[in-house]
This record gives C-alpha cells, sequence and structure tokens, in this order.
C-alpha cells in the first residue's frame, strides 16, 4: 500500500491554528503510474464512489485519459490543525492507487479556517499570504511564505 502525506509549511502571525474545513475539494496533479501521463484530480471526503468490478469504494475514481485505465484514491487522514509556525506538519494522508500525486493545486474559495491569537475565525483560501486585521487583538495578522509538498 502507497501512502503519500500532504504537508503544509507557513508563518504564522497572530494566528493560532489553522485547519483545513471538513469535506472541502481537494485539487492535485498526478501521474498516471501505467502510462506516466500527466493528469488532474479532483475529490473531497465527503463523497464516496464505488469502485468498478470491486467490492471496495474510494474518494476518487478516474478513467486516465491516455491509456483508459481507471485510477483510484482514498483520503486515509485529513484536518489536522496546523500551528506551529515555520515547520513542516501534515495536514492529510492519502492512499492513491494507480497514481501518484505530484502537486497541490490551491483552490480560489476559502477552505482554511484560521483562527487569531485572540479567538477570531476568518476564513481563507491559501493560494497566497493571507493578511487579515483581528479586531479584537487591534493587530494584523497574517499567514504566509507558503510551502508544501507531497512525500
Amino acid at each position: 500500500m502507497v501512502v503519500q502525506s500532504f504537508k503544509f509549511k507557513a508563518a504564522l502571525e497572530g494566528i493560532a491554528s489553522l485547519t483545513r474545513e471538513q469535506g472541502a475539494e481537494w485539487k492535485f496533479k498526478a501521474i498516471c503510474n501505467h502510462c506516466k501521463s500527466d493528469m488532474e484530480c479532483q475529490f473531497s471526503s465527503g463523497e464516496q464512489h464505488e469502485i468498478p468490478s470491486s467490492r471496495g469504494t474510494a474518494h476518487l475514481i478516474q478513467r486516465c485519459k491516455s491509456c483508459k485505465r481507471i485510477v483510484s484514491l482514498n483520503i486515509l487522514e485529513e484536518t489536522q490543525p496546523y500551528s506551529e509556525s515555520e515547520a513542516f506538519a501534515t495536514l492529510a494522508t492519502f492512499e492513491p492507487r494507480g497514481l501518484q500525486l505530484t502537486t497541490w493545486i490551491p483552490s480560489s474559495n476559502p477552505v482554511f479556517n484560521l483562527v487569531s491569537e485572540s479567538g477570531l475565525v476568518f476564513n481563507a483560501s491559501l493560494s497566497e499570504d493571507c493578511y487579515e486585521y483581528d479586531e479584537i487583538a487591534e493587530e494584523q495578522v497574517s499567514v504566509t511564505d507558503i510551502q508544501h509538498r507531497i512525500d
């Protein structure tokens, strides 16, 4: 069983933690293990699909456009709170079959919940650095220097 982890790192200023919304869609670039062609895949933990000719289910069932083989993926774990500024932490773990995730494609929709040190909650996409104003603490809060990788 191959397992891939999505790891995230950012500089947090005035932010106590950030999490992904439960059921929010993931989008990745991937490579088909059979023909090595590039593909994009989109899936969420809120959806389960039956795997053809199998008794199992998966969060993603997709046919490779080049070789026509069916690939699948299951989300093993997601939405780990991130609170350690400037250290990589695992936000999700996936079990891909027939494909390899290569690059995360951030959503333009706000799928992250940011909790400031004063307790105020902000929503952000984190497709780029995020700056907000915490009215309770009366200071700017931010998530910058965003980095991610797939191991």
